[in-house]
């Protein structure tokens, strides 16, 4: 790491500064070693130096520095919406797997407010407004751009379904039942011209029964202030707080 070499850049002091510290443990060191890789962790005192200075994301929000957030957990019966989503992806979406749609089904829900309990299984108060903004972090390039292309086909395609059981007498939930979503795609290939463009985009105010999603591979974890966002989706399975921390933040 030439960063942290004096030969390479020389000082008298280095200072170093981050929301999320990268930390390895034991098994991930071994792994390393294995491969020849040298990663540096953030808690070795002989390459960082002591601790100066922490902020926990617990004193920022006592602070008003950060807002809290929940943890939303969400359920779909993939045999509910198994029909209206094969038809769309047997339309066109050939590429989409059924647990792919299950989960855009299950945001647009959340989203509503039309369903979704936290941990503590508290859900949400009858009559809500449904989200307006929202953040979608996929795991690469080519994730993140299908998800904004067949989201709102999606979404069409599961209120179809729910249409049609409501003319045939079933029960239908229709809280927030016509909200439209409008996704689009951002990627670290984008320069810092089109990112805030998008980001503009995210930030403009929205008309009632809409909501915007901005869907990213890996470029909008840190340093992204839109104060008005109220979700954060990641689409991608992972065990890394490094990698879901700063998205909530």
């Amino acid at each position: 790491m030439r960063i942290h070499d004096n030969n390479y850049i020389r000082s008298t002091r280095r200072l170093y500064m981050t929301a999320t510290p990268r930390i390895y443990d034991e098994a991930v060191r071994a792994k390393a070693d294995e491969h020849a890789a040298e990663i540096t962790s953030m808690d070795d005192d002989a390459v960082y130096g002591p601790e100066l200075h922490r902020l926990s994301f617990g004193q920022a929000v006592e602070r008003g520095l950060l807002t809290d957030y929940k943890v939303l957990v969400l359920t779909v019966d993939e045999d509910m919406v198994a029909a209206p989503l094969q038809a769309q992806m047997s339309a066109g979406f050939g590429e989409l797997r059924l647990d792919d749609a299950s989960k855009i089904v299950g945001c647009w829900n959340g989203l509503a407010k039309r369903a979704g309990t936290a941990p503590g299984g508290e859900g949400f108060t009858p009559g809500e407004p449904p989200m307006q903004r929202a953040v979608a972090f996929a795991e690469n390039i080519k994730a993140s751009t299908q998800l904004a292309g067949v989201f709102p086909a999606v979404v069409d395609g599961y209120r179809d379904m729910l249409d049609s059981s409501r003319d045939d007498g079933k029960p239908v939930d229709t809280t927030n039942l016509d909200l439209a979503c409008e996704v689009r795609h951002v990627d670290g290939t984008f320069n810092a011209l089109q990112r805030g463009r998008e980001l503009a985009w995210l930030k403009a105010p929205i008309p009632a029964g809409e909501c915007r999603i901005l869907s990213n591979a890996r470029c909008l974890s840190e340093g992204v202030d839109v104060p008005s966002m109220r979700c954060c989706s990641c689409t991608r399975a992972t065990a890394s707080s490094t990698s879901s921390n700063p998205s909530a933040e």
